[in-house]
């Protein structure tokens, strides 16, 4: 959910694994490999790149728009809506049929 809108809808296994919308998988990339990070302490949990959203909100398209990397002049003005595969949703151009 992103700014009070739902932006992927998939089974747990899906969204942890396979993650569609790009800030879903700005989310799952911010938890840390506890493993690598504690145990083997191959990564540096302080260098990790970590999401920073900038709080703009776009009000007419994706409200996603100001934060994402892979904005289209399409996305400013047209909110999407798109289905994936059987049972997921994802709300992004980048999926367009």
């Amino acid at each position: 959910m992103y700014a009070g809108e739902l932006v992927e809808i998939n089974s747990t296994k899906e969204i942890i694994f396979n993650p569609k919308h790009p800030y879903t998988k700005s989310l799952i990339s911010s938890i840390p490999d506890i493993k690598a990070e504690f145990i083997v302490k191959k990564v540096n949990p302080s260098g990790r790149k970590l999401p920073i959203l900038n709080g703009k909100i776009n009000s007419n398209g994706c409200k996603y728009y100001s934060e994402c990397e892979h904005a289209m002049k399409k996305c400013k003005n047209n909110p999407p809506d798109y289905k994936i595969g059987k049972d997921g949703y994802v709300k992004c151009w980048l999926y367009e049929e």
